[in-house]
């Protein structure tokens, strides 16, 4: 089956939300679709972080460099939204700088996409329909359709 690696990465994810579902048959596609699709996104998540490593770089020193500064001169941390940021001094202008290095790293950002919108050959292993677990919701079947085996109901 073709994918993109988009896709990949979220039917990959999505494996992992299911644990409330029954059935040894559909509990079974999904452990085998975790096993067979593991290397692969483990690749793709290297090739992403290797992709965004200078970015994040200048990202960090950049809001580090905008930041309000402790008495050590190191930058000034707080808690917003459950998650440690920099306690910027002038978001306007760490803003308006933020978007000249997002510019400055469109390239990478563009190659970055198209490497994941390329499609990819995978090997998923299918269930019949009738073996899914009835409970299932709207959204956790939207995540394992490429994995039903619907030939019968065709």
């Amino acid at each position: 089956m073709k994918i993109e690696r988009n896709d990949l990465v979220t039917f990959y994810e999505g494996l992992h939300n299911l644990s409330n579902l029954c059935g040894i048959a559909f509990i079974n596609a999904i452990s085998h679709n975790k096993r067979k699709l593991k290397a692969e996104y483990k690749t793709i998540q290297e090739v992403r972080s290797e992709g965004l490593k200078k970015y994040n770089k200048d990202r960090i020193e950049l809001a580090e460099s905008h930041s309000e500064k402790n008495e050590e001169g190191g930058p000034v941390l707080i808690y917003k939204e459950n998650q440690e940021t920099y306690k910027i001094i002038d978001n306007n202008l760490f803003n308006a700088d933020l978007a000249k290095l997002q510019s400055d790293h469109k390239e990478s950002f563009d190659e970055l996409n198209d490497y994941m919108k390329e499609e990819i050959d995978i090997d998923v292993y299918m269930v019949k329909l009738d073996k899914v677990d009835e409970g299932i919701t709207e959204g956790q079947y939207d995540v394992i359709y490429i994995m039903i085996d619907d030939s019968e109901t065709k």
